[in-house]
């Protein structure tokens, strides 16, 4: 999961809404594995 977030964090051309959509995104996902735990 973290090798794919990274990749898309890593793709070029995302917008400032699109980084932010996806820092929420990825930040709810580990919350989510943290829960898990």
């Amino acid at each position: 999961m973290r090798a794919k977030i990274h990749k898309f964090i890593s793709t070029e051309g995302l917008t400032i809404n699109d980084t932010r959509r996806l820092n929420e995104a990825s930040r709810s996902v580990i919350l989510e594995q943290l829960k898990a735990f």
